[in-house]
């Protein structure tokens, strides 16, 4: 997509440590972890965040809509911003 500095968040310390370089995880996940720690290479800035699982409330809600409805979608655009 051309971006050239990103901040990734999560509420998984593993994933963040994994996917950051920090920790070597071997378990179902790490071809995942393994991917993004190579895409993360491409980009020119790459932030991994380890957030609260409060904070990530709304991404939980939409991942969750999508996996009941067997649905994934990739939104490329600016949010709209109500009046």
């Amino acid at each position: 997509m051309g971006f050239h500095s990103i901040k990734i968040e999560s509420d998984s310390g593993e994933a963040i440590n994994a996917c950051s370089g920090h920790d070597r995880i071997w378990n179902g996940a790490t071809t995942v972890y393994a991917e993004c720690f190579i895409m993360a290479g491409m980009i020119g800035s790459v932030q991994f965040l380890h957030c609260n699982r409060e904070a990530n409330e709304v991404a939980h809600t939409l991942a969750k809509f999508a996996y009941d409805r067997n649905e994934s979608c990739t939104w490329v655009d600016e949010p709209q911003v109500p009046d």
